[in-house]
């Protein structure tokens, strides 16, 4: 029994990491060699700087190209491009996914901490219903944190709070996530969350506490292909199981997901889906084996931009049965990303479970923070 068990902890382990370095692996080029960051502001023609905007830069005389993360409140940006390149700044691309040419394009400095400044004419740029100043991480989503394209710009934390109520118990969640994404992987986004448990029962039985299982992600940003207004991402979570069963967050059994996410930008809105899949190892309730099952996961988002320091986010999610003979999740969210504070965002949000597998409400309220 115990080689059995070690086998089995040695083989999740070899997945984990295959999951979740394969897709670091077959990201851009610009993974490789040395790199130079270029760094500077975009802003109207009369110096009023424009948040939200994406440089894109190309290698010249060739098709490769490079975009910038959105500008910041001051119009900043900053992007890591691989040495040894000349590149020449071709676009700029609103928040709206409007696009701005340049011809003939704008040359780059090819030193690193080089600045290229891109001025834009005001006939260019489209004036807004509202003036809105987006603020980091106003876009992140709850359900959907990770499978989306939305994508951290250097580090974020985020702590939340999660109270679920359903007729097996109260399930309460203190959970805390990292992501980063590095010089070396500019559209790469790494990322692990794990949290502490406490499940009250209903039935006289004594209550319980522990670890969550432990989600660890990688996803790769590839930006506006295919359609106008359209970005585009994919990635890989892993999910180790290191929750106590007895909290039902825990049923020692190996998950990991595949997805494609992609965003749509309307004139007022913001429209996010994803669709992947979740592969689920066989699980253990005592002495009663439960066989892991795949299961296709769709998912789908409205951001809309109420004032300059708050986003209204609606969600939907429905995930297939975990395991043989189980229930699907499918839930409905309502939430905001609130910057009340000078530093972080406040986020809030409740759902209800639309599904026999989901919690039949579920609350969550929790701050974060992007440098």
């Amino acid at each position: 029994m115990r080689n059995e068990q070690t086998a089995r902890m040695q083989r999740r382990v070899r997945i984990s990491i295959a999951v979740l370095i394969v897709l670091a692996l077959a990201g851009p080029v610009a993974a490789q060699g040395t790199r130079m960051v270029v760094r500077g502001q975009v802003a109207d023609a009369i110096g009023n700087p424009l948040v939200g905007y994406r440089v894109v830069f190309r290698v010249v005389d060739q098709a490769e190209v490079v975009l910038s993360t959105p500008t910041e409140v001051d119009g900043e940006y900053a992007v890591p491009l691989p040495a040894g390149q000349r590149y020449v700044i071709v676009a700029v691309i609103s928040p709206e996914g409007r696009r701005h040419g340049f011809d003939p394009p704008l040359a780059v400095p090819a030193t690193t901490g080089a600045r290229r400044d891109v001025r834009v004419e005001r006939g260019s740029v489209p004036v807004p219903d509202r003036d809105l100043s987006f603020f980091a991480g106003a876009d992140r989503l709850f359900l959907s944190l990770v499978e989306d394209t939305a994508m951290v710009d250097r580090v974020r934390f985020e702590s939340r709070l999660e109270v679920a109520d359903s007729d097996a118990g109260d399930l309460m969640v203190s959970r805390a996530l990292a992501a980063v994404q590095f010089d070396s992987l500019p559209r790469v986004e790494f990322g692990a969350r794990l949290g502490i448990a406490g499940f009250d029962r209903p039935d006289g039985l004594a209550d319980e506490s522990g670890l969550t299982d432990l989600d660890a992600w990688a996803k790769l940003y590839i930006g506006p292909r295919w359609m106008d207004h359209a970005d585009f991402s994919v990635g890989a979570v892993a999910t180790l199981p290191t929750g106590k069963e007895g909290t039902g967050e825990g049923f020692d059994a190996f998950r990991s997901k595949l997805f494609g996410a992609m965003r749509y930008r309307f004139e007022s809105f913001t429209f996010s889906a994803h669709a992947g899949l979740r592969f689920n190892e066989d699980g253990e309730i005592g002495d009663v084996v439960l066989e892991g099952k795949t299961a296709g996961v769709l998912g789908a988002a409205v951001l809309y931009p109420a004032t300059a320091n708050l986003m209204l986010v609606g969600e939907a999610l429905w995930e297939g049965e975990r395991f043989d003979g189980g229930d699907a999740d499918a839930r409905l969210l309502a939430g905001v990303n609130w910057k009340v504070l000078p530093h972080g965002v406040v986020r809030l949000a409740v759902a209800g479970g639309v599904a026999d597998g989901a919690p039949d409400t579920w609350f969550l309220a929790g701050y974060s923070i992007d440098f």
